[in-house]
């Protein structure tokens, strides 16, 4: 599979939030910091709920990452197991079929084949991938 430098995504997750005491008031302070832990600022419960609320967003990105990851190398581990060779190609060479056409398992030239469009979600490509060696197992 070749997934380059520029289609790995990269996810930065920074969110820092204490109450502190002002030392000459006595009164106590509401302050986060996010992206760098240089950016303290004081803020409102509101404020910090939304910062809260964009972190969960970052974090559902990181699980979607360690998903992705996790795909990248299980169709690598599948298909050196079943000796399949696996090829990509632009969704433009598969013809009219290209828009509807989400993978393909057969022989070419002798070896088995699974070919997916270039640019397929990783995790969606595993599924495929899985479901045409157990479909092709089960016809053997």
């Amino acid at each position: 599979m070749s997934e380059t430098a520029s289609a790995i995504n990269f996810v930065n997750l920074i969110l820092q939030a204490q109450i502190t005491i002002d030392a000459d008031t006595g009164k106590p302070w509401l302050i986060a910091a996010g992206n760098t832990a240089d950016d303290w600022d004081d803020t409102t419960p509101d404020k910090l709920r939304a910062m809260a609320a964009d972190a969960r967003q970052q974090l559902d990105q990181i699980e979607a990452l360690a998903a992705r990851y996790e795909a990248i190398t299980a169709i690598q581990e599948l298909v050196d197991k079943h000796h399949i060779r696996l090829m990509e190609m632009p969704r433009a060479e598969f013809g009219d079929l290209g828009e509807r056409l989400c993978g393909w398992y057969g022989v070419l030239d002798g070896d088995r084949v699974l070919v997916f469009p270039d640019e397929q979600d990783p995790v969606e490509r595993l599924k495929l991938a899985r479901f045409f060696i157990d479909h092709a197992a089960a016809k053997a």
